[in-house]
């Protein structure tokens, strides 16, 4: 009986030594994924647009000595050096478009190690690696970090519009929009309309030195207008939807708003059905350059491209 017992031990003794040494020895490939919803083409200017790459990749990996860069891109992946140390330390991730969501992309990060390596003693290199993934993740699911302002999808404020245009020397942008919205609420309230306090304004710039101004008001119900009336009415269609953008600066700071409203659209295969509209939320109207504003920018959203 005691010599059964000896072997038994014996036994488990070379199990667990055996399995120690295969958890050392032989490499098994471990993989991690993500989800990020662009395209293919934009998650892998993510990787080779050095401006962007610098703004995911793990803090400090690119400060000092140390530094991350794309040694190759391919349709299906990236391949990343990470110089740490004074070494070369490659990293191969994967990209693949996915069927569903649309317009989004799964990035898989694959190393080949020892589960003792993997779990108990990975190198800094490799944590590193795998927490730029992570960070990679968080970076393209939050509008604020990619495109440096909050834009999504939501339901418009109003389902009926009065607006009013007028093309006038691109001087007069800034004082244009107070006189027209002026005389639009002038107007909503001679006809007996309800004004919501909703005001909307969009400045294009035309050839010759002109800039095509329209102003809006959020209004309720259907008015009838009569023909010669200055004004249109517009009305949402039933589930309307509308790309939103919110924006608190100066007026000069909007061009790189309606820039980043643009690639949104581009990444996400958004068709617009009208004009973007600057949405005030700041108390009245009438700003000038200089002045800081907070304001939704909001275009009509009808479908995405496949």
């Amino acid at each position: 009986m005691l010599q059964g017992r000896k072997f038994l031990l014996i036994l488990l003794l070379a199990a667990v030594g055996l399995l120690l040494l295969l958890s050392v020895a032989v490499p098994i490939t471990f993989r991690e994924e993500i989800t990020v919803p662009l395209g293919l083409t934009r998650t892998t200017e993510l990787f080779t647009d050095r401006s962007m790459l610098g703004k995911w990749v793990v803090p400090g990996i690119s400060s000092g000595d140390d530094s991350v860069y794309v040694r190759r891109a391919r349709p299906d992946g990236v391949e990343l050096v990470y110089h740490v140390d004074g070494d070369d330390h490659l990293y191969e991730y994967l990209l693949e478009r996915l069927r569903e969501p649309r317009r989004s992309c799964a990035v898989r990060l694959e190393k080949s190690t020892s589960l003792w390596k993997h779990y108990f003693d990975a190198s800094p290199v490799d944590r590193l690696a795998h927490a730029s993934l992570e960070s990679l993740r968080v970076f393209a699911n939050d509008s604020k970090k990619l495109y440096g302002f909050r834009i999504g999808i939501g339901q418009p404020a109003d389902s009926s519009y009065l607006f009013m245009t007028r093309q006038v020397p691109r001087a007069l942008q800034y004082i244009q929009p107070v006189l027209l919205l002026d005389s639009l609420i002038e107007f909503a309230n001679h006809r007996f309309m309800r004004y919501n306090g909703n005001r909307y304004t969009n400045s294009d710039p035309r050839p010759n030195g002109m800039m095509q101004v329209t102003v809006g008001i959020g209004i309720e119900g259907s008015p009838i207008l009569h023909a010669g009336d200055p004004v249109t009415v517009k009305k949402s269609p039933p589930g309307q939807q509308q790309v939103q953008l919110e924006y608190t600066g100066l007026m000069t700071g909007l061009p790189a708003a309606y820039k980043a409203l643009d690639q949104y659209k581009r990444d996400h295969g958004i068709i617009v059905t009208d004009i973007p509209l600057e949405m005030l939320i700041s108390p009245g109207y009438g700003f000038g350059a200089t002045d800081t504003v907070s304001l939704k920018l909001v275009t009509p959203y009808l479908t995405n491209n496949p």
